[in-house]
């Protein structure tokens, strides 16, 4: 009976404790057609939440609509929190478009195109400004290869070798 009295105490203590969101973006990295194409999932209300921090030029709105009056903004934001190089060459993003998808936003942005990958250099610390424990998952594709990476606060950059 003992037992089962503090199963039922420990169930009700675990059932009122705060559980800490999960902060997490995913971003693809992969050649195009004549370009390099970037493609980052994040969470909308993080976006707008970074955006309002990052610029008084924020335009506030339904996450339905608020990527349209912010895309400067957006393309802004990205490029100081992201610095890609391709085999050493830099790559500057272009924003392409958003796609929503329940509580995330899909975002696609464009370089210029790079040949003959063997070496992917990034630094993605976007959010890392609001989420101390923020995560940034990196995939990159080329050919048959895909490499994987993870940027934390404490880490912010990696190097992905491609083999040939």
């Amino acid at each position: 009976m003992v037992k089962m009295k503090l199963f039922f105490i420990v169930l009700l203590l675990s059932s009122t404790v705060n559980y800490h969101a999960i902060y997490v973006s995913v971003m693809e990295i992969y050649p195009g057609d004549g370009f390099t194409e970037i493609k980052i999932k994040v969470f909308s209300d993080d976006l707008q939440n970074a955006l309002r921090n990052y610029s008084d030029k924020y335009h506030p709105g339904p996450i339905s609509n608020f990527i349209e009056p912010n895309q400067t903004l957006i393309t802004s934001y990205f490029n100081n929190k992201i610095s890609l190089a391709i085999n050493d060459t830099p790559i500057a993003l272009e924003f392409l478009s958003a796609e929503l998808e329940n509580d995330a936003h899909f975002l696609t942005f464009r370089g210029p195109e790079t040949r003959g990958w063997s070496e992917v250099k990034i630094r993605a610390d976007y959010f890392m400004e609001l989420f101390p424990d923020q995560s940034n998952i990196i995939s990159v594709s080329y050919g048959k290869e895909k490499l994987m990476g993870r940027l934390t606060a404490s880490e912010k950059e990696t190097i992905l070798k491609i083999s040939r």
